[in-house]
């Protein structure tokens, strides 16, 4: 197109923006304007215009019934137009907050909106690491941070169910620490069993890997090793005549052993976890506590000094909409994330790297060898040969995992480090590895064990799911913690390969879930529900009665939410297809959010359709009007009621779960930890004889590698 003829259109798209907006200026920019026509015209004063008279008017005026109007105020004194009326008479306007009530929209601003994105703020947003050049392109900062965003604003039902479940884990593990199963089972486990049920909630906190390939299995497998060995003992009764025919055996003695190992190890990761999980609980639960006054003062001036106003209706129903956000903020507070859940999901994989070499090395057989004397022994590999995590054993899974990645074209295996998915913190590329251990016994008898017990592949975890982070059901420390004891009346310990393997199975299901689960998701829907009903009844019931635009919005921000929350219910672990499409609710839902929120300030919605709403007609009176003659007062006052309640209880509830569930997590970070044993140590074979239950002197020296702490 040349440049005359594009400049000559320009020219006419102004003309006619110019012409038009004239025109709408000339029939009345407000609906001020337009009452005091429409008054007017009808006390016979001509019209400025000169198109409307009397007698033609009167088909612009509503005379139907008008709801919830007082039966002994008379009908033909509220004046109301047809939509058709209004936008002939008034020329179909917009009534700008932003340039006709300029003060409005700023108080508007200032007392809903600012206070509900400083709650949005306050959500447990991840201090994430950059996009490495092998990572996919939706594992970006922005990307991540949005997708969680989505699913905290664009889904709060699935938000609070995947919180509130998880904290349900959480006073089970509290529970499992004191609870006494069976005979044998002693109380001095506290201590170890705080340790073993705080980890397993936060290896909750992540995504498993798939069960397809056995990966899942294997972890789960680990994991329950890693958590119940240090308390084997002092859990379970001993074999018939074991005492008399093992004690002091080399079986009994790599035993004894190995839950020293691995009570050393469980206890340097708990205190790991206790000080990274992330502080100042008192002080985010002191904002939430602020912003509910804030809330009830704002309330509060809304019935004293604008009580019927059309605006501070809608301001009012808003603040209801979304009174599930400072619940949601407070339970995600006592759900606390990580400081750095990378730095977690790191020392939790190194843990179970440990773990497993220690498992090896305890169930692996004696090997023959042959003596100078052509005597053929038994021998067990020393404890030298553990196969214990060191940085230049990470680099070579790496370094295995990118060929074979670049081999096949192939993404690797669950069961194998992914490069995309590596943080900085596993190339581990300054970390030095320690000189090697030297065997206490002969050099000619470990020529015999030229096969070390190598860990044949590290775990490795999923993204950090903590806090409705991932659409789907996480419930591995449930799955846990419903096979640790027998379902009988004894509630009798079961072995370690019996709980796995009945976790695993539990994890296992297509669709099974616990009945708490359920009533946990139901109970997140129907709260979600009740403030956006609370929200419907005040917009509904303020003139003019019924549904209208803010009020449709309303509904379909629910019917949105509900969605991922319907599907989640329906599939248990979603794949990537799935959750694409939950993706698209969540997104739909923020942004039909966000145009209401764009909506309360700017007054885009103050036109004549979003006026007349499904009752077709619209009036002019002022707010006194509608407080006296059509009983906003009882359906402001159920709203405010009904819908600040929840959020007032449920801070209660937070503050009494903080008090009881915060044993698992304490620590001192004063308390230079030195990883003291009291259960085994480092005593002679007497003195363990004469223990009972595995207490005896204590131990200052470490006995398990703690070189993956670094």
């Amino acid at each position: 197109m040349p440049a005359s003829v594009r400049s000559r259109v320009l020219l006419y798209v102004l003309v006619a923006i110019v012409c038009l907006g004239w025109d709408v200026v000339a029939a009345g920019a407000t609906f001020a304007d337009c009452k005091q026509r429409v008054l007017d015209i009808l006390d016979g004063t001509p019209d400025p215009r000169g198109d409307l008279t009397k007698d033609t008017i009167k088909k612009y005026i509503y005379t139907g019934p008008v709801r919830n109007l007082d039966p002994s105020y008379p009908r033909d004194q509220y004046l109301t137009l047809t939509l058709e009326g209004c936008r002939v008479v008034c020329g179909d306007p917009i009534d700008w907050y932003l340039t006709e009530q300029a003060q409005t929209s700023v108080s508007i601003v200032a007392n809903w909106v600012l206070p509900i994105l400083a709650l949005i703020a306050s959500l447990p947003f991840d201090s994430l690491h950059g996009r490495t050049p092998t990572s996919k392109w939706h594992q970006g900062r922005v990307l991540q941070t949005a997708k969680t965003l989505f699913n905290w604003l664009g889904s709060p039902p699935t938000a609070l169910t995947a919180t509130l479940y998880n904290i349900h884990q959480m006073r089970q593990c509290k529970r499992f620490v004191f609870f006494r199963g069976g005979t044998h089972e002693m109380a001095s486990n506290a201590h170890t069993k705080r340790n073993a049920y705080y980890v397993l909630s936060c290896v909750n906190q992540f995504e498993l890997p798939p069960a397809r390939d056995g990966a899942r299995a294997a972890l789960v497998e680990d994991l329950v090793y890693g958590l119940f060995r240090p308390m084997e003992d002092t859990r379970l009764p001993p074999p018939p005549r074991r005492r008399r025919r093992q004690e002091g055996s080399e079986e009994d003695k790599r035993r004894k052993r190995s839950a020293l190992l691995t009570r050393e190890l469980l206890e340097a990761l708990a205190f790991q976890l206790r000080m990274y999980r992330r502080r100042g609980v008192y002080l985010a639960g002191i904002n939430i506590f602020i912003f509910l006054g804030a809330f009830a003062i704002s309330v509060g001036l809304a019935f004293a000094s604008d009580l019927g106003a059309w605006t501070t209706a809608h301001s009012l129903a808003l603040g209801l909409l979304v009174s599930w956000l400072p619940i949601l903020v407070m339970f995600t507070i006592l759900d606390r994330n990580p400081v750095s859940a990378v730095r977690n999901k790191v020392l939790i994989e190194r843990w179970l790297w440990n773990v497993k070499a220690v498992k090896l090395w305890e169930s692996a057989r004696a090997v023959p060898y042959t003596t100078e004397g052509n005597q053929t022994l038994q021998r067990y590999p020393p404890e030298s040969r553990i196969d214990w995590w060191l940085p230049s054993k990470q680099r070579r899974h790496l370094h295995a995992a990118s060929q074979h990645t670049t081999s096949t074209n192939h993404l690797p295996s669950p069961s194998r480090p992914q490069s995309s998915t590596s943080s900085p913190q596993e190339a581990l590329p300054m970390i030095p590895n320690p000189p090697p251990a030297e065997d206490d016994h002969d050099h000619d008898h470990d020529n015999e064990l030229t096969n070390p017990l190598t860990v044949p592949a590290p775990h490795h975890l999923g993204e950090f799911i903590g806090q409705g982070r991932k659409v789907g059901y996480f419930g591995l420390a449930s799955a846990v913690l419903t096979s640790i004891y027998a379902q009988d009346a004894q509630q009798t310990p079961q072995p370690i390969a019996a709980i796995a393997s009945k976790a695993n199975a539990r994890l296992h299901r297509r669709f099974h879930r616990p009945a708490a689960w359920w009533a946990i998701a139901l109970a997140s829907l129907l709260l979600v529900w009740l403030e956006v009903s609370m929200a419907l009844l005040v917009s509904i019931q303020t003139p003019t009665v019924g549904l209208s635009c803010r009020s449709g919005a309303y509904i379909t921000y629910g019917l949105l939410a509900t969605g991922t929350w319907v599907v989640c219910g329906v599939v248990k672990h979603p794949g990537w297809r799935v959750r694409v499409v939950c993706h698209a609710f969540n997104a739909l839902a923020v942004a039909v959010l966000g145009f209401i929120l764009f909506a309360q300030f700017t007054g885009i919605l103050n036109n004549c359709p979003c006026k007349c709403g499904t009752g077709g007609y619209m009036g002019f009176q002022e707010a006194d009007f509608f407080a006296k003659n059509f009983g906003v007062t009882k359906w402001w006052m159920v709203g405010s009621v009904v819908g600040g309640l929840p959020p007032i209880l449920c801070f209660v509830v937070s503050a009494v779960l903080l008090r009881k569930l915060k044993t698992l997590w304490t620590a001192s970070e004063q308390h230079e930890p030195s990883w003291e044993m009291t259960d085994w140590g480092a005593a002679g074979e007497e003195e363990e004889e004469g223990r009972e239950g595995g207490e005896g002197p204590r131990d200052e020296t470490i006995h398990a590698n703690m070189m993956w702490l670094t």
